[in-house]
């Protein structure tokens, strides 16, 4: 019988299709469909080897969500925000100060062992992990009539493009440090609004924050 360590020395799964075959993992998994491929139980490893480490589980995965943000000063331009969270997960009970919800971002590089070194090279990427954040938290606001849930936490999951054996994930649910630099007072000069009419983004959040919530 193949063993969890012979399908990790398997034949690498190319980068480029990395996000739609986790995507379809992740989907299978949702609806207890059967009859994974080697490769996608490959996948549905590395997956489980993350919730393990990191204490949670991932529930949803390339969510569409949009939303506004307006300047709160000078011109007090409008603009507006579109794409797909990679994944949603949510923590194990130990996220005491937080919602327990984590926004999931797979980024596929060269060398996913120094990722961070040069993390720089990927702002453009943790930019819009950032803005996902923020948008969801003003959906689950929206969604549950509370101002006060707090924002998601974020996990930037690097992954090597030849090999998804080598990654190096980094979890984030405590801003506080972030903050007091100033890391969000670019963020902090807007105001953020859900976009009440994607009925799909404001439904995601129900399985999500029901579960926090109970």
């Amino acid at each position: 019988m193949e063993t969890r360590q012979d399908r990790k020395q398997k034949g690498p799964i190319v980068g480029s299709i990395i996000h739609a075959s986790l995507n379809k993992v992740l989907r299978k998994r949702k609806n207890a469909e059967n009859g994974y491929t080697a490769k996608e139980q490959q996948l549905l490893e590395f997956v489980e080897d993350i919730e393990e480490k990191f204490q949670l589980k991932i529930i949803l995965s390339e969510i569409h969500i949009g939303g506004f943000s307006t300047e709160l000063k000078g011109q007090k331009r409008r603009y507006y925000w579109s794409g797909k969270i990679d994944a949603i997960g949510l923590m194990n009970g130990n996220d005491k100060d937080g919602c327990g919800v984590v926004v999931l971002d797979w980024i596929t590089c060269s060398h996913a062992g120094t990722f961070w070194k040069f993390a720089t090279e990927y702002n453009v990427k943790l930019h819009q992990c950032l803005i996902y954040r923020r948008l969801l938290a003003v959906h689950m606001r929206e969604y549950f009539k509370d101002p006060n849930i707090p924002q998601p936490g974020i996990m930037i999951v690097a992954l090597n493009r030849e090999s998804i054996n080598v990654n190096n994930p980094r979890l984030c649910m405590d801003f506080t440090e972030m903050e007091k630099a100033g890391f969000f007072e670019e963020f902090d000069q807007f105001k953020w609004d859900a976009n009440v009419s994607m009925v799909r983004s404001l439904l995601l959040v129900r399985p999500v924050y029901k579960l926090v919530r109970v």
